[in-house]
């Protein structure tokens, strides 16, 4: 392989792999392995040395698992889905979920749930303009242009815009003729 630099390549088919090369991989994946390691410790609230020792590769059955503290529960789909659902609703608009978005999002087998797989109509029901508004408006304050606040939350939160214009639909006009008012 032909290349411009000591670590370009590195790994591809065919290509040597150098003891330096080697040495730097094992250590990308050792200190993604920390940052793993933590996280499980902080987010299940486990002491580190403990995550360590049970973190050897090895694999936990859901009842192994659960004793161990590395999950909550061992629970039907449907039941997980109910907590999944009921942890997501908030009392802010901004972010609600529904089971059927839970499920689509399971179905097209992504572990995440992003902005665009909930409907932003059960996200800012109601609550469109104002929402936009202060989105803009915190941008502002940290000294962003009004015209990049704009570009930067419709990037950030697809559909919002529309929610707001369809919500903010004017009034028909209205004909006059023989006393009589008719909508067109």
């Amino acid at each position: 392989m032909i290349s411009t630099g000591e670590f370009k390549g590195a790994g591809a088919p065919g290509s040597k792999i150098t003891d330096k090369q080697l040495a730097h991989f094992h250590s990308v994946v050792t200190a993604s392995n920390e940052l793993f390691l933590k996280d499980v410790a902080r987010g299940r609230k486990i002491d580190l040395s403990r995550v360590r020792k049970l973190g050897d590769g090895r694999v936990h059955l859901a009842e192994s698992a659960a004793r161990l503290g590395l999950i909550d529960s061992v629970s039907t789909m449907d039941a997980a889905l109910d907590e999944l659902v009921s942890m997501t609703k908030t009392k802010s608009p901004v972010r609600s979920a529904t089971r059927s978005s839970v499920t689509s999002v399971l179905k097209k087998g992504d572990s995440t749930m992003t902005h665009q797989d909930i409907d932003p109509r059960q996200q800012w029901a109601g609550n469109a303009e104002q929402i936009w508004k202060q989105k803009i408006q915190e941008f502002i304050d940290s000294g962003m242009s009004k015209r990049d606040a704009v570009v930067k939350v419709d990037i950030n939160n697809p559909g919002l815009r529309e929610q707001y214009l369809e919500e903010w639909k004017p009034q028909p006009k209205h004909r006059f003729s023989n006393q009589t008012v008719r909508s067109y």
